[in-house]
This record gives structure tokens, C-alpha cells and sequence, in this order.
């Protein structure tokens, strides 16, 4: 820590020095913008150094690393590494999906647990934090992409509290989570994190203002509502319900896929990645993360 602050203190005069000069007219305002944009990148390193000696990492491992962490390769390494533990989590409700039809093989039980954690990840008060909004809640939401969301998720700051509207009644509670979205942006993140696990999946108009979002598996369809919580096996799509206002369910599907690769390229600092990663150790233990009114999301 002590080597932390010093590094941060020496960055700092890094900045401060050429001001210095400019007050003694030994430098020109061009030279200036041009130091301080040099001194500044120096800085943004010389900061992630300082937080790779916070968290006792190796400068050289940590760089190394850092350069390849994205949002894909954080999507498999999530999977790849509680593979186990996601099996054991979602037992219960894969045995249920044989009773009610779905043939027990190696395929289907891989997409069934791949889809289910990454519904865990996005859904409404999940492990990532999402809030699904209400469509009024913020003027700017038809603007908000899942890539923004995927980015706020994992930076680790509470967003400002915003209205939902819930299932179990017409009364608004506040909220508080890391990021929002409205039921299509959510769905939108659903679809681009699946495609990151080889899963196929389709967004639909499910009503005249809501969409849900659809996967086939072994002959069944996996029906799932990110902004209610919930998921269901059927044997049959689901319903295609036409849309009250001109809203295009095909344009959506096709800029989910857009967004994918936008959030497959972004870069994720690792302490964001042991925050998430710490998130997931704490539902698969069972246990489910408070975002909403200090009340704990439902499993």
C-alpha cells in the first residue's frame, strides 16, 4: 500500500511540474497541451501499476493479463472456471426440465446450464446488478445499449435510484443496482452474452410493449423474461404477439449481435473482474445479491 501511495504521489508532480513552467514563461501553451497529454498517458499506467501493487500482483503478470481481458474472454473464464459449482446450482432445475421433456444429454445439458447462468448474470437484480426500467424512468433510454450496461456492471458504482415498476403490483419501489435497462436492452445483453457460449437465441414480442427472449434446446424452447425474473421449458415457441407501436423485434435481434461484438472487444480491468467474480461465488453459494430496497433478489 505504502508503495501504492508513493507511485501516486510522484504521478501527480508528473502533472503538476509543467504548470510550474508555464507560470515562469519557460514554456509556451502548446508545449504545455502537449506535455500534459504525454505526462497523462504516463499516468493512466503508472495508476493501474499502483493498483496492480494494491492487490499484490505482479507488475509484469498483471500488464500481461490486463491486455487480455475482455468482455468475451470474462464471459468464458466466469464459466469455464465454475463449471462444476453452475452444474450443482442448477441441478434442481434441470432435473425438472427431464420431467418436463427434455431429453438428458451431454448437448442439452451444456446449452440448459450455459443459458441459465447467463440469465443468473443479466435478469433484473441478477449477479450483475441490472435493474430493469421502466420505459419513462430515464428520457434517454431508448440510447442505452447493452454494451454501456455490460461496461456500468462492472465498474463497480451504484447508479442512481430509478422506479420499477413490479410483478407483484402496480406500486413503484426505488431501486438501486450498478446498471439499467429497459426489457429490450436487457434481452439484448442476454443474446449477446449467450453468443459469447456458442448459445443460439432470438428475441420476440411476447405482448404489445414486451419482449422476452427464446432458445431452442433438444426439441423444447427455453422462454426467458430478463425483466420479470423468471424462465420457462416449453414445447412449443413462444407466442408472436404484434407490437403496438412501430417497434422492429428484427432490427433489435440484429443490433444485439452488433453489441456483442462491442462488448466481446471491451476491456475489463481485473478489479472488476474479482468484484464479478466474488458476486458469482456468492450465488452459487446459495446466497443471492441485495440490489433492490435492501431486500434480496429472489434465487
Amino acid at each position: 500500500m505504502r508503495k501504492a501511495m508513493l507511485v501516486t504521489q510522484n504521478s501527480i508532480r508528473l502533472l503538476v511540474h509543467p504548470l510550474c513552467l508555464l507560470r515562469r514563461s519557460q514554456i509556451t501553451i502548446e508545449q504545455l497541451s502537449s506535455v500534459i497529454s504525454q505526462r497523462a498517458r504516463m499516468l493512466k499506467l503508472v495508476a493501474s501499476i499502483a493498483l496492480a501493487v494494491m492487490v499484490q500482483v505482479p507488475v509484469a503478470a498483471w500488464a500481461e493479463r490486463s491486455a487480455q481481458v475482455t468482455g468475451r474472454s470474462t464471459l468464458v473464464h466466469l464459466y469455464d472456471s465454475y463449471a462444476t459449482r453452475i452444474e450443482q446450482r442448477f441441478a434442481a432445475e434441470y432435473q425438472q426440465a427431464q420431467r418436463d421433456g427434455l431429453a438428458d444429454t451431454p448437448a442439452n445439458k451444456q446449452q440448459f446450464l450455459k443459458a441459465l447462468f447467463v440469465f443468473s448474470l443479466v435478469r433484473d437484480q441478477g449477479i450483475l446488478g441490472n435493474l430493469w426500467e421502466l420505459v419513462d424512468s430515464y428520457p434517454a433510454s431508448d440510447r442505452r445499449m447493452p454494451s454501456t450496461m455490460f461496461k456500468e456492471a462492472f465498474s463497480g458504482r451504484p447508479i442512481p435510484q430509478i422506479s420499477q415498476l413490479r410483478e407483484e403490483g402496480p406500486a413503484q419501489v426505488t431501486c438501486v443496482g450498478y446498471s439499467h435497462g429497459r426489457c429490450d436492452r436487457l434481452e439484448m445483453e442476454f443474446i449477446a452474452l449467450l453468443s459469447f457460449l456458442g448459445v443460439k437465441s432470438e428475441m420476440f414480442m411476447c405482448g404489445p410493449i414486451h419482449v422476452r427472449t427464446e432458445v431452442a434446446i433438444g426439441g423444447h424452447y427455453l422462454i426467458f423474461d430478463n425483466s420479470f425474473s423468471r424462465f420457462k421449458l416449453r414445447e412449443t415457441p413462444g407466442a408472436r404477439i404484434r407490437p403496438a407501436h412501430q417497434y422492429s423485434v428484427k432490427s433489435s435481434n440484429q443490433l444485439a449481435l452488433t453489441e456483442a461484438a462491442r462488448i466481446a472487444s471491451q476491456r475489463i480491468d481485473l478489479i472488476s473482474v474479482k468484484r464479478v467474480e466474488q458476486a458469482v461465488e456468492s450465488f452459487l453459494s446459495g446466497k443471492a445479491p441485495t440490489w433492490c430496497n435492501g431486500r434480496q433478489a429472489s434465487p
